[in-house]
């Protein structure tokens, strides 16, 4: 009976952490502006209010929002499908992150944070869908980073950062509903 008890505080453990995890990287955020991208409104420009700090972000799901009102508080998760990506050498970095227009991308974003967890990106494509579309099977993590807003940068399996460790990421902010 014990060992069972002990089993149970385990899973029990093991349970919590997996929670904190998955939310570490859901963040509170004020609506203030959404903009359809395209006549049938599948994906869209939100534009929100995490922490203090302005984000322009884009929706492939813009459905999810159409029916929320501007200053309306919402729980979201938000990622970068990263373009550039790099370890931050610098000895007091600061955690930064700006999302602005570059080439007609106005959802475009640039971040300097330190990387607080690491998950496995999931991944919704059967092996012959991959083989299909051309998909970079190599981006398989998701380094959630806090550069004073949490977000999920995503990371070829090649690049993994360590826990600690600061990154410098660029390309498309993305959102989505928790």
């Amino acid at each position: 009976m014990i060992g069972l008890q002990a089993s149970e505080r385990e899973m029990s453990l093991l349970h919590t952490r997996e929670y904190e995890m998955n939310n570490q990287n859901v963040e509170h955020a004020i609506i203030k502006q959404i903009e359809p991208l395209d006549v049938q409104g599948s994906t869209g420009i939100v534009q929100v209010i995490v922490k203090n700090i302005n984000l322009i972000c884009f929706s492939s799901s813009f459905v999810q929002f159409a029916s929320i009102t501007a200053e309306k508080k919402i729980r979201v998760i938000l990622s970068l499908m990263t373009t550039q990506y790099s370890k931050n050498k610098e000895i007091n970095p600061i955690k930064n992150i700006k999302s602005f227009q570059k080439s007609q991308t106005p959802n475009h974003c640039v971040l300097t944070g330190q990387v607080i967890g690491l998950k496995r990106k999931n991944n919704d494509f059967s092996e012959d869908k991959v083989k299909e579309k051309k998909i970079d099977t190599n981006i398989l993590f998701y380094a959630i980073v806090d550069c004073n807003v949490h977000i999920n940068v995503e990371i070829l399996e090649k690049d993994i950062p360590q826990i600690g460790e600061f990154i410098n990421a660029e390309g498309r902010l993305n959102i989505r509903l928790e």
